[in-house]
């Protein structure tokens, strides 16, 4: 009798330790912990990959914040299969594919226009000092651009980011930003939903410098990356905010860079910072 009820103790323990670690991954880590967490190793010479997009056929297009170089990554073979030489060494931050022509964003808002044959430059005078996000939006045929920091003088624009449009037919930015995003706005939405935000440091306070834009063709929402929070914020096509992702500090140690693949998963560019570049496919 007494190895029967040994035997249902030691069965229960068992269920209540497995709940309890399928409680602590889905409350710190719900999305990269499970299988759809799957990364891919990058050369070391993309160790500080600043900007993807996705470009078909399972390929992705790359460029690191040092050289004038795109890099085409096969998603298959895992491996950097081509490359594009576009300009002088500088700070690029982000790239998009629109049109069968690549755009590359430098941090102080030149835009490169890129084809095999030739190279133009944009000069956006936008009037923030740092320039990360660049994606392509195919239903209104336009590039968004999100400032890292804040694009006007003065405090009270020190809490607001910016994201303005380039029409590619006329090749000309929007006058005024199309969406402002308030750091205020993120920080109560975050509240609301009860999400556990933890950047880096540990400290809960979010900064919201953008890193990473794209739209996922599946829902059109905006995805925006920041990677002194590690975390992703989620507009609509109005640019309200509608989610705040957390990503897990332990594996992505500076996430950069942001596509959407065919299948609907999200690609994550992740910096090396004292570790191995990755790109880390995930489901958001």
């Amino acid at each position: 009798m007494k190895k029967i009820l040994n035997f249902k103790v030691l069965i229960i323990l068992v269920i209540v330790i497995f709940a309890c670690a399928i409680y602590i991954f889905s409350k710190f880590s719900p999305k990269i912990m499970k299988e759809n967490g799957y990364s891919y190793p990058l050369p070391g010479y993309l160790h500080e990959i600043s900007g993807i997009t996705y470009i078909g056929n399972n390929k992705i297009a790359g460029i690191q914040d040092e050289d004038g170089v795109i890099y085409i990554y096969d998603l298959d073979k895992k491996t950097v299969t081509d490359s594009i030489e576009f300009g002088n060494p500088g700070d690029y931050e982000g790239v998009a594919f629109a049109n069968g022509n690549f755009y590359v964003l430098r941090s102080d808002a030149i835009l490169f226009d890129i084809t095999k044959d030739r190279t133009i430059e944009y000069n956006l005078a936008i009037g923030a000092n740092n320039n990360e996000g660049l994606c392509y939006d195919p239903q209104n045929n336009r590039l968004l651009i999100a400032t890292k920091s804040k694009a006007e003088d003065g405090k009270e624009y020190k809490d607001k980011r910016y994201i303005y449009a380039f029409d590619l037919e006329n090749k000309k930015l929007s006058a005024e930003p199309i969406f402002i995003i308030d750091i205020t706005e993120i920080e109560n939405f975050a509240n609301s939903i009860n999400a556990e935000l933890e950047a880096k440091s540990g400290k809960k306070i979010i900064k919201f410098r953008p890193s990473g834009i794209a739209i996922h063709h599946q829902n059109n929402n905006i995805y925006i990356v920041s990677a002194v929070d590690n975390i992703i914020v989620v507009l609509n096509q109005m640019g309200k905010i509608i989610d705040v992702k957390q990503l897990d500090v332990s594996i992505f140690n500076q996430p950069e860079g942001i596509t959407f693949l065919e299948s609907g998963e999200a690609l994550i560019a992740n910096e090396g910072e004292q570790g191995i570049p990755t790109l880390i496919k995930l489901s958001l």
